[in-house]
């Protein structure tokens, strides 16, 4: 779903278009049209991206906030001060065998949210590693 709020004029395509069609249609919609040619690709600097920020956004966005409130899961601004790191690295790695191991922490989470328990994401320890640094960065 694409817009142009202030004239008020929306359109719908599936994502998995053509990707040049979809260029095209959008390119049209909006009046983006330009005679002049395109900038090449070969061109483009690289893509910085904070893997961190990307990690969270993906995974744990969907039940955590970070400065905003509970959700589905805790509030996470703050963990890393609250929370000792090698166990926040743990339980970010394997959940699910925390709480089984009949951790403490994991089962008073679990419990106040509803039972709820948090998924194994299946993270390798350099995607822990970013996420725990986004976290700390985050919350300063």
């Amino acid at each position: 779903m694409l817009g142009d709020e202030p004239t008020g004029q929306w359109m719908q395509n599936s994502a998995e278009d053509n990707p040049r069609f979809l260029a095209s249609t959008i390119e049209t919609f909006l009046g983006w049209r330009s005679e002049q040619p395109a900038t090449s690709y070969a061109e483009a600097q690289p893509l910085t991206l904070d893997r961190g920020r990307y990690v969270f956004r993906t995974r744990c966005l969907g039940c955590h906030t970070i400065g905003k409130g509970d959700v589905v899961g805790p509030d996470l601004a703050g963990v890393t001060a609250r929370r000792d790191s090698a166990w926040l690295a743990r339980y970010l790695a394997e959940p699910d065998r925390v709480l089984a191991a009949g951790d403490p922490i994991a089962a008073a989470l679990f419990a106040k949210y509803h039972q709820i328990p948090m998924p194994n994401l299946k993270l390798d320890s350099e995607d822990v590693a970013a996420l725990l640094s986004y976290l700390e960065a985050q919350s300063s």
